[in-house]
This record gives C-alpha cells, structure tokens and sequence, in this order.
C-alpha cells in the first residue's frame, strides 16, 4: 500500500506529536485543513489495510510494576501474515516484524504479570506449533519506538 503525503504527515503527527487534547482528531485536521471526519476515514483505510493495528502509547510498563519480553518465533514461511494477524489480537503485544534469521518472527509483550505472558506464549506456541524463545528486559536501549514516514 502506498501512503499519500496527507497519510505521512498525519501518521508522524501521531508519533511524534500527537495533540493531548480532548479532540485528537480534530487539532489533527485542523493543523492540515482538513475535516475530523476525513482523518478518521483515513485511520479507519490504515486499518483496514494492515498498515496500522491501533494508536495506542506504549508505557515504561517495568516503572509500573509490570514486565515486558522480547519474543522470537519460527514460523514458516506461509503462516507470516497468519502468524501476525493471529498475534495482533493480543492487547499485550505492542509490535511485531519479520527478519531473515531461523528465528524469523519478533515481537514485544507488555503486561502487568509474567503469567500472562507466559500464557499468551502458550498459545502462540500451540497455535503454530512453534518454539517461542523470549528475552526478558533487562536495560533499556532506545527510549522511543517509531517509525519515519
């Protein structure tokens, strides 16, 4: 899917500043002189589309007394797209990406317990019948997660 220059700039408005403010969307329009209806019609496409799962923050969860986990999965090649739309449905889990390794599906779980974590592991496992090895934090390296448009 190809963003249009309107969709990029409302994108990383929402990264990297997004209006605290009552209406969102609409101090969102405003600042690029189009109506609230049509950035919401364009973040509903985004969605739609696979683009975007949900705007949502992402908290220092380990200074609010939760626990977070690098996760890699092997995952044939096939079941990619399958594997992320099955690991999208979990709230838990802030981002996923693919890499060239045997170890091919990453992603992040933030949750209050390690027992939730350990059962949304469970299910992954038994979902694809694949080993999922996971990477407590322990420091953290980069302070902000985004992506340039």
């Amino acid at each position: 899917m190809k963003l249009t220059s309107i969709e990029k700039k409302i994108l990383n408005t929402v990264q990297y500043d997004f209006p605290v403010t009552a209406k969102p969307y609409k101090a969102i329009a405003v600042k690029f002189g189009i109506t609230e209806e049509k950035v919401l019609e364009i973040f509903k496409r985004l969605k739609k589309s696979g683009l975007i799962r949900r705007i949502t923050p992402i908290f220092h969860i380990d200074k609010m007394g939760g626990v977070s986990v690098l996760a890699a999965a092997q995952i044939p090649d096939g079941k990619i797209e399958c594997a992320g739309r099955f690991i999208n449905k979990f709230e838990e889990i802030t981002h996923n990406y693919v890499r060239d390794h045997k170890y091919n599906f990453w992603f992040t779980i933030m949750s209050s317990s390690s027992n939730r974590i350990r059962r949304i592991i469970k299910e992954i496992e038994k979902e694809f019948n694949a080993k999922v090895l996971t990477f407590p934090k322990v420091k953290t390296y980069k302070r902000k997660i985004a992506v340039k448009f």
